[in-house]
């Protein structure tokens, strides 16, 4: 049986008009992103609690593409009979295999709830016996809730602690991010960090202290980035692992001039195609998000490209 002991503590420092707060209507249904590993740099260290804090972790290096999620619609999803409660749902395609993985998710007015991670039907987390709470609703600076949770996995409950102890900037390679929410985690003796976006919300950055690595989340709302299909150009494969093609209609005379940069607006590849039988090699190319800017003499778009 569940059990969850909510309550709220003062900090110093507390700041009521400046704390970020989460809502559910901050869980985005259109929710589409990458997720990025990366081992924890010898020198990190996660920071002191308290208000308007600034964490800069922009050296932690490059992650490895582990794969793309997007939100789907939960009842029509492949295993929405084996996870009735869930109302939340979104996939995430592997960057190294042909495998699409479901992460179920009941999301009420007053609470987030873990019902899989990495679902596969065989394999992947099932939280069936006891679903993990993720976070409570408001989601306010100094929110501590006790849990209890068991995976089918799992030979017993297992008790988690959880607190929302700091907001503030967040310095990533890749960019920004201000009014921050950060989450501690301890299961077990492990404590863990999470920094989330509030709106749309989502971790931008978890740690795995205890198996030396961090995940990290560049999601396309946030960046507002276009889509890798275009309404005339067409980018494939994406993700992409060594040589991009771009599909166009007929309509389409002359030379098409490729543009790729980074997300910090960097230019790292140019060229030139003829026809849709040339391609551009990107397997030089770190892993990452990309966005690819596609010109000819009589149309101009700017696509997503993600290089795995």
């Amino acid at each position: 049986m569940k059990s969850i002991a909510i309550a709220s503590f003062a900090m110093l420092g507390f700041c009521a008009s400046a704390q970020p707060v989460v809502q559910p209507s901050h869980v985005a249904p259109n929710f589409e992103a990458e997720l990025y590993y990366t081992e924890v740099p010898s020198n990190f260290s996660p920071g002191p609690a308290g208000a308007n804090q600034t964490w800069d972790f922009s050296n932690i290096g490059d992650g490895m593409l582990l794969g793309a999620q997007q939100a789907i619609n939960a009842s029509t999803s492949p295993f929405a009979a084996e996870f009735p409660q869930a109302n939340y749902c979104y996939t995430m395609v592997s960057a190294f295999a042909d495998a699409t993985m479901y992460f179920y998710h009941s999301l009420t007015p007053s609470i987030f709830e873990i019902y899989s991670l990495g679902y596969e039907g065989e394999v992947g987390e099932d939280y069936r016996p006891n679903p993990r709470t993720y976070v409570t609703f408001p989601y306010t600076y100094g929110t501590v809730f006790n849990d209890t949770f068991q995976r089918t996995t799992d030979a017993a409950p297992v008790s988690q602690t959880v607190t929302y102890d700091a907001y503030g900037t967040l310095i990533m390679p890749f960019g920004t991010f201000n009014n921050v929410v950060r989450q501690k985690v301890v299961i077990e003796g492990n404590t863990n960090y999470a920094w989330f976006n509030v709106n749309p919300f989502y971790p931008i950055l978890q740690t795995s202290l205890e198996d030396a690595s961090l995940g990290y989340i560049i999601d396309n709302t946030v960046l507002d980035t276009p889509s890798a299909q275009g309404g005339v150009f067409a980018a494939y494969p994406n993700p992409v692992f060594d040589r991009l093609s771009i599909r166009f209609p007929d309509s389409i005379q002359g030379a098409v001039t490729l543009e790729l940069s980074d997300i910090a607006g960097k230019t790292v590849r140019t060229a030139q195609i003829a026809s849709q039988s040339d391609s551009v090699d990107l397997s030089g190319l770190q892993a990452g998000v990309y966005l690819l800017r596609v010109h000819s003499a009589q149309a101009t778009e700017v696509l997503r490209i993600v290089k795995s």
